[in-house]
């Protein structure tokens, strides 16, 4: 048992989750990053919530949704340092990214600084920006294990590779991560920030892992924008994320979709208030959907604080019960953890090699970039593990290097991750038994 879990009259781990979590007893929890899961404190606010809104719609609406909604706003704030009429709740990340990237007035030819690692659904959105709008995108090559030096070095020289001839910046906005996807590794994102601010570069912050698993400080940070879900690592209900954007761009960036609270980017209001206001109020309201999720982060940030001990209770459990189950499967099963040498990769989520043999090592390295290998391996690993065992582990391929991404939370425990990667090397195993797999001999 960790120190932090020490502090709670309930430790931290399968008692915690049989307590305050409404998870299957016959599973083995280890993909949280993807989904997340709220606690069954937030869930009863959430349920008490969406029974007011119910039992009188009309009263609900009209006289507390926009108040409770605002509370959420203030609440959520102190936990990320930011002013809470710069904030709005959205539905996911995703949604919060295509807000932002297709409201401002990107034009012909503008450039947008992304990563390789960058997030399938931010890179489909940059996509449709160059289809539709006809901006350049830059990509910057991340091949992991990388030092956060080697990060910044890359996204440094794709910066100065683009100069005009007059040494100038021509790169109009950087959309990068704070902790990707696949591979969930932590990025240099406060350095990357300050590199563009010196460059005159906006800063897009994908932050869809980041609230709830390593500390935001916005005003420190003092990004352009900035979007983290909260539903992910803050114990809300799906759908809610925070979409943060600093008061100088509140004209350009309009709701998803467009609402009856829009406003020209030119439109002036009467008195300073009602200018601050300006993009808290067109954001309370889009339209007529269940509000409750946005609702309960108040319940959340109570149960963070007081059930959970607060976030650094939290990270203190979490990050070392992730550096103990890495080394225990590593050392059992005689592999290596998908780390740098600086081990700043990791956090609550981390990545584990999976142990190949040689015929297999170069079958995966020579179709690492094939979407049918990754997709017929992943299919057949996935049901294998939730028919058989109750379970799903999140395989990835990155840099040749087959591996597998865990989410340590307050209610797994070292053998969840044990059992687990036993199962996912077992549903590889059997993989390589078929004639799909034999197919790509």
């Amino acid at each position: 048992m960790s120190e932090s879990s020490q502090l709670l009259n309930i430790p931290f781990g399968k008692q915690f989750r049989e307590e305050y979590f409404p998870l299957d007893k016959n599973i083995t929890p280890v993909n949280h990053g993807s989904f997340g899961l709220p606690s069954k404190p937030v869930l009863e606010a959430y349920d008490k919530v969406f029974k007011e809104d119910i039992s009188y719609p009309d009263r609900f609406f009209n006289k507390y949704m926009a108040v409770e909604i605002e509370n959420a706003l203030k609440d959520i704030s102190t936990v990320v340092n930011a002013d809470h009429e710069n904030l709005a709740f959205v539905p996911n990340a995703s949604l919060g990214v295509n807000t932002v990237l297709r409201s401002y007035p990107f034009r012909k030819g503008d450039k947008i600084l992304i990563a390789s690692t960058i997030y399938n659904g931010t890179g489909k959105t940059v996509k449709f920006l160059e289809n539709r709008l006809g901006i350049e995108i830059i990509t910057v090559n991340l091949d992991y294990p990388l030092s956060d030096d080697e990060v910044l070095s890359r996204f440094s020289d794709a910066i100065t590779s683009n100069l005009d001839k007059d040494g100038g910046n021509t790169i109009k906005m950087c959309v990068y991560d704070t902790i990707s996807s696949m591979p969930g590794f932590k990025i240099p994102f406060e350095r990357i920030t300050e590199l563009c601010k010196k460059n005159g570069i906006l800063t897009m912050i994908d932050a869809a892992h980041s609230v709830g698993i390593i500390p935001v400080d916005l005003k420190k940070l003092q990004p352009d924008f900035f979007v983290s879900n909260l539903h992910k690592w803050f114990y809300v209900p799906r759908g809610c994320a925070l979409l943060y954007v600093d008061p100088k761009h509140h004209k350009n960036i309009h709701t998803t979709p467009i609402a009856h609270s829009y406003l020209d980017d030119e439109f002036e209001f009467d008195t300073e208030e009602l200018e601050k206001r300006r993009f808290i109020d067109r954001f309370i309201f889009t339209g007529a959907m269940n509000y409750a999720s946005y609702v309960s982060v108040s319940a959340a940030v109570k149960f963070v604080n007081e059930t959970c001990g607060g976030l650094q209770n939290i990270w203190d459990h979490c990050n070392q019960l992730a550096r103990d189950s890495s080394r225990l499967i590593c050392e059992k099963y005689d592999t290596k953890p998908f780390e740098n040498e600086d081990k700043s990769l990791t956090t609550m989520l981390f990545n584990i090699l999976i142990p190949l043999d040689e015929k297999d090592e170069e079958i995966v390295s020579n179709n690492s970039t094939s979407v049918k290998f990754y997709t017929d391996l992943k299919k057949f690993v996935s049901d294998y593990l939730l028919d058989n065992y109750n379970t799903y582990t999140q395989l990835g391929i990155h840099n040749k290097e087959l591996y597998v991404r865990f989410s340590a939370q307050i209610y797994t425990d070292i053998d969840d991750f044990d059992k687990a990667f036993q199962y996912t090397l077992e549903g590889i195993s059997k993989y390589f038994e078929t004639d799909t797999y034999k197919s790509y001999l």
